[in-house]
């Protein structure tokens, strides 16, 4: 018992030490810069013929989405941006992104639609299927890891983890037989 409680208090102090070490760290923030537009990306793979698969669930919310508030396709977009639709009537234009090539291609795709839409500012809203997460449930994160997903490593090499999640799950028994 005792053993257990100077094990105890060892980890207190190098806890302690620890944080104080890091109240000494400044890291600069990066600021904050509104872009002229949310753009939204659905992750997924490019084709009719794979648009129902859970593993483009990003896609298909985003096509929900453009449905439900009559996006107007924009015409005349340069390669890389094809297929973009427009949310009309608010504050701030939102720019719906389907997917430009195969979903382990992702971070490219995304830059260069960016770069195609004049929007290399925005931090754009990814949706994605998650596989860990029971069928139907949505899960909003400002950021954070892959979590072992291909589309969202590529992002992440393009852009770092300084992006917007909402992750859509399609777990749930035998689940990677659809991814």
């Amino acid at each position: 018992m005792a053993a257990d409680m100077a094990r105890a208090q060892r980890r207190a102090k190098g806890k302690r030490a620890r944080d104080e070490s890091k109240k000494d760290e400044k890291v600069p923030k990066r600021a904050r810069v509104r872009a002229p537009a949310l753009v939204v990306f659905g992750l997924g793979n490019v084709g009719e013929e794979r648009f129902k698969e859970r593993h483009n669930f990003g896609q298909r919310v985003l096509a929900a989405v453009a449905e439900q508030k009559a996006a107007i396709l924009l015409e005349d977009l340069q390669t890389g941006a094809k297929g973009t639709r427009s949310v009309p009537g608010s504050e701030r234009p939102w720019l719906l992104l389907p997917p430009q090539s195969h979903i382990n291609d992702s971070g490219r795709a995304l830059r260069g639609a960016l770069e195609a839409l004049n929007q290399t500012v925005a931090t754009p809203l990814v949706v994605v299927d998650d596989v860990a997460i029971p069928l139907g449930t949505i899960r909003f994160r400002a950021k954070g890891s892959s979590g072992g997903h291909n589309g969202l490593k590529s992002i992440e090499a393009e852009f770092g983890a300084d992006y917007h999640r909402l992750k859509v799950g399609i777990g749930g028994g035998r689940s990677k037989e659809y991814v």
